[in-house]
């Protein structure tokens, strides 16, 4: 069952930075797509589905990089959907985040 107090995997961490620097990508190095690409196909089925933010990364990434896959990448309207949902999905997930650090920072207890 999907608990938003679930803590964060190594997992879940290395899935959601992955995504957050291939959406963030300002200059088109295809490089640099290709190995966070290929992050995320290796890291995404190890994220856990206990968190349900963390969860919807994983499927928005997923469907990313099956679209990169087929040859459809920056430029097509379908990776421009793809991007737009993860980008959607990061954003809720980072507001979460932020939220956890606030409530610890505001406890007098450090953030990890």
């Amino acid at each position: 069952m999907a608990d938003m107090n679930a803590p964060m995997s190594a997992a879940d961490h290395v899935l959601c930075n992955a995504a957050q620097a291939l959406v963030l990508q300002l200059v088109e190095d295809h490089a640099e797509r290709a190995m966070l690409l290929d992050v995320l196909a290796k890291e995404a089925s190890k994220a856990s589905a206990l968190n349900p933010l963390v969860e919807d990364v994983a499927i928005a990434a997923e469907d990313l990089r099956t679209i990169g896959l087929h040859g459809r990448g920056p430029g097509s309207p379908e990776w421009a959907s793809a991007r737009h949902q993860l980008q959607r999905a990061l954003q809720r997930w980072a507001m979460w985040r932020l939220g956890v650090a606030l409530d610890r920072v505001r406890a007098g207890k450090a953030v990890a």
